[in-house]
């Protein structure tokens, strides 16, 4: 399962292998479209589990205090055709001075990948200082899905609440869920 949908395996596959783990789409039935709201929460439209060249969306809300949460409530993730178009930095070493502090005045949030900035999502007045509440969490407080489409919204002034009075971010999928 694990050569056929990720085309390769490695030597922890062949350790920790359970199929207990896996799910298959062709014989389970798994919703499409989905949200999932608590610590780590998201939005996510999917077109197909089988096509590569399918459409994948999701959009983040989140806590910023999560167990190796970075200041990210906002970012977004979109696959078409094969590909990955929006994806974000990555991680910071974990042997990095200070990854894991959590306070406002972590060293933690001086680290790019620890940022919004190195997020798909918003970065208002730009600074040495932290560019979300490090202490804010946003639910997805809309989700809706209809036939050939869908879209989720957050709202994130939590995060901005320094910056601005208001700020949401929404994600749409249509046209038979080939178009964000």
């Amino acid at each position: 399962y694990q050569r056929r949908v990720n085309g390769a395996g490695g030597v922890f596959d062949l350790i920790w292998y359970n199929p207990e783990y896996y799910i298959n789409p062709d014989t389970v039935d798994v919703p499409l479209d989905a949200v999932k709201n608590g610590e780590q929460n998201f939005a996510a439209f999917r077109s197909s589990w089988t096509d590569s060249n399918g459409l994948y969306a999701a959009i983040k809300g989140g806590n910023n205090q999560t167990t190796h949460g970075d200041l990210d409530i906002g970012s977004f993730m979109i696959d078409a055709l094969g590909k990955r178009w929006l994806l974000d930095y990555g991680y910071e070493k974990y042997s990095n001075p200070g990854i894991f502090e959590r306070n406002t005045n972590a060293k933690r949030w001086t680290y790019y990948g620890k940022r919004a900035e190195a997020h798909n999502t918003l970065v208002m007045n730009p600074s040495n200082s932290p560019d979300q509440d490090v202490f804010a969490g946003c639910e997805i407080d809309e989700f809706f899905v209809s036939g050939g489409g869908g879209y989720a919204v957050v709202y994130m002034t939590a995060a901005y609440k320094k910056y601005a009075k208001s700020v949401v971010r929404g994600m749409m999928v249509f046209d038979r869920k080939r178009q964000v």
